[in-house]
């Protein structure tokens, strides 16, 4: 059980990531998503911060070469690393898409089947949403753009019965030196 609260609760954390990988630096008015480019997600390249809970969260982004970006997440407690997660986003003839798997620290894949799937479905200078076409969890994440060296993620999961399961929110901030142990 607690393994899938905390698989349900990063892999909203990844999408409110690449959510907020929609918001360029300059402004974008909205648009179909369908439309939007990957290049208009390059201001996440680099490394970013923050914490849920006692947890720390740390997770690293490609620029984007040839309609991809590359990404990668970790949480972690004090000194032991809890999930790792993997993501690509990338354009599609349909839009933009994000894939993303989780694993455990030995690299034990937590999903079994195919990578979990968020669209693109809006797409403006102040907020992008990501929704889940095959399952809940998360079911949408929202990003909110906080200057350029910050923003705030929300996902919003399901529970199997197709009822709400809680929601997860981050607030994320540029880092350019390793989060401090304590």
């Amino acid at each position: 059980m607690k393994r899938a609260i905390v698989r349900a609760m990063f892999g909203l954390l990844m999408w409110m990531i690449a959510v907020a990988s929609s918001w360029g630096q300059n402004a974008v008015p909205e648009m179909p998503a369908a439309k939007a480019k990957i290049a208009e997600f390059a201001w996440m390249t680099g490394r970013w911060v923050g914490e849920l809970g006692t947890n720390k969260l740390e997770q690293i982004f490609s620029s984007p070469e040839k309609g991809l970006i590359m990404g990668m997440f970790r949480l972690y407690d004090g000194d032991k690393t809890i999930l790792l997660e993997f993501v690509s986003i990338r354009e599609t003839p349909e839009g933009l898409e994000m894939r993303f798997r989780h694993f455990g620290p030995t690299l034990d894949d937590w999903e079994k089947g195919e990578a979990l799937l968020l669209k693109l479905v809006k797409h403006t200078a102040e907020d992008s949403v990501w929704e889940n076409p095959v399952s809940g969890r998360p079911k949408r994440s929202i990003l909110q753009r906080r200057g350029k060296d910050a923003f705030f993620a929300r996902s919003e999961l399901l529970g199997d019965n197709k009822n709400p399961a809680g929601t997860i929110e981050v607030l994320w901030q540029r880092s350019d030196v390793p989060i401090p142990k304590k």
